[in-house]
């Protein structure tokens, strides 16, 4: 069988991408094309009528009744309370909130449904995207120094040129290819990575520097304009540099769109209490309990929006 990829453009993505990938060609089947998705404007309200090639797989985002295969574990997965009630659990579509990475639930269920063997590298690759995917680092200071090999490889997806959807496309599916077949530690050490992993880790260096000048304290949330300097915001840099903050809201852009991503404080004395991703899905993005997005074309609608939601997590997170 020759399947088409859709997956939401992040790592955990990328990473449940390379272990179908790597499931499916232990059995003779294809993935012919790669495809990431974002929530970007309009998508919700076009999505169940969306023409996707088929027969098509969906991991880490919406639910779509067409996808041959489904995995996913946001609580924002479905579009409405019938597609939720009349979702069934079977052996090509899981749904489960209660997993740390969509990458580590489709590695256990595929082992479960079908015996699949997955080797070491993919054995890692879930571990990490565990990890990285539900923030269980061990401190901001873990992810902002990124010694790890994982979290050096996460580097990596900030390097990819996106200014071309379709140079974009065919770079991070050899990324995923790359994932399916080799382990995260020998990538790292690919000549077409090496180079680029180190710039962007001194860049991020750089950055530090300058991140109390696009970055501000309102209440319990520090707020983040990346797009002053093009500064690229991991949160954690946010709760390394202001570790009293219980929320960070970082506004960025790429990819012909304004972002807004919100997450919450795992490490803050005072720990938040609001459902980020519930909160989000209400303006057409999506996430879970402590991070989430959305997107705009419009940086005055983003600002609106962080202004809004700024407001109300101070109010009740």
């Amino acid at each position: 069988m020759r399947y088409h990829l859709y997956f939401h453009d992040d790592l955990d993505g990328m990473a449940s991408g390379a272990v179908m990938l790597n499931f499916l060609k232990s059995r003779g089947d294809k993935i012919v094309s790669f495809n990431p998705i974002n929530y970007a404007p309009g998508l919700k309200e076009g999505w169940l009528k969306h023409k996707f090639k088929e027969p098509f797989i969906m991991v880490d985002f919406l639910f779509h009744p067409n996808a041959a295969w489904w995995f996913d574990h946001h609580e924002t997965s479905f579009l409405n309370n019938k597609l939720k009630d009349d979702f069934v659990n079977d052996a090509t579509h899981h749904f489960n909130s209660t997993h740390k990475s969509v990458c580590g639930m489709v590695m256990a269920h595929l082992k479960k449904e079908f015996g699949y063997k997955p080797p070491k590298h993919i054995q890692y690759l879930a571990k990490w995207t565990d990890i990285i995917d539900s923030a269980l680092y061990k401190s901001p200071k873990q992810v902002v120094e990124k010694k790890e090999p994982a979290l050096k490889f996460s580097l990596i997806q900030d390097f990819l040129d996106k200014t071309s959807k379709g140079v974009y496309r065919a770079k991070v599916g050899a990324l995923i290819r790359q994932l399916a077949e080799k382990p995260i530690t020998e990538i790292i050490k690919l000549s077409q990575f090496k180079n680029a992993i180190a710039k962007q880790a001194a860049e991020l260096k750089k950055d530090r520097k300058n991140f109390k000048n696009i970055s501000k304290v309102e209440g319990i949330v520090v707020f983040v304009d990346s797009t002053i300097d093009s500064i690229r915001v991991p949160h954690f840099l946010s709760y390394f540099i202001y570790p009293g903050v219980s929320y960070s809201a970082v506004v960025s852009y790429h990819g012909g769109y304004y972002h807004l991503s919100i997450g919450k404080n795992r490490w803050a004395k005072r720990l938040g209490t609001a459902n980020i991703g519930a909160i989000l899905s209400k303006y057409g993005g999506g996430g879970h309990q402590g991070i989430g997005g959305l997107e705009r074309k419009s940086k005055d609608e983003i600002m609106k929006i962080s202004e809004i939601i700024i407001k109300y997590l101070n109010k009740h997170g």
